[in-house]
């Protein structure tokens, strides 16, 4: 997050982002309600809010869900992910996570994602599992998970 509001960080890379692809960006982030509010605590300044350096008037959580808004935002060719969800909980990431699946299928970009929870990569197209360096497994899920290998062993918790 870069000093200043809200609106200024979701706007940093696409200056001509309108309400309705803003607003729809953050319900994919699931950070429509760190913008917004809810009835129980509304949040009046809305896009105006002041997120301080680096985002300091912001948790963890609500920085991760308002930087992924943003990167959707870029209508990028290519989009990395390095542990997008990793700050959130686990209702949030799957939220998150299935909001972000039905976005990549849209598009024709190629998203590239670092995760090392399986669930954020379990509906990837292509997997690649690396072992000291060198990619020992690639394919989709259910493929590679069948190799009972290296993938396998990651998704049992064996070392």
């Amino acid at each position: 997050m870069f000093k200043g509001t809200i609106g200024f960080n979701l706007k940093f890379y696409n200056q001509d982002a309108s309400m309705e692809e803003l607003n729809e960006a953050l319900r994919i982030a699931n950070a429509y309600e760190v913008v917004y509010g809810t009835e129980e605590d509304p949040q009046p300044e809305g896009l105006d809010r002041d997120v301080g350096l680096k985002g300091s008037q912001l948790s963890g959580g609500q920085k991760q869900r308002l930087a992924i808004a943003r990167a959707i935002l870029t209508t990028p060719k290519i989009l990395m992910f390095d542990e997008a969800t990793s700050a959130l909980d686990s209702v949030s990431e799957e939220k998150v996570q299935t909001a972000m699946d039905a976005r990549m299928k849209g598009t024709s970009a190629t998203f590239l994602v670092i995760a090392h929870r399986i669930s954020t990569i379990k509906s990837s197209d292509v997997i690649f599992v690396f072992k000291d360096g060198v990619i020992v497994e690639k394919g989709p899920y259910d493929e590679i998970y069948g190799l009972n290998g290296e993938f396998y062993k990651l998704c049992q918790g064996i070392k």
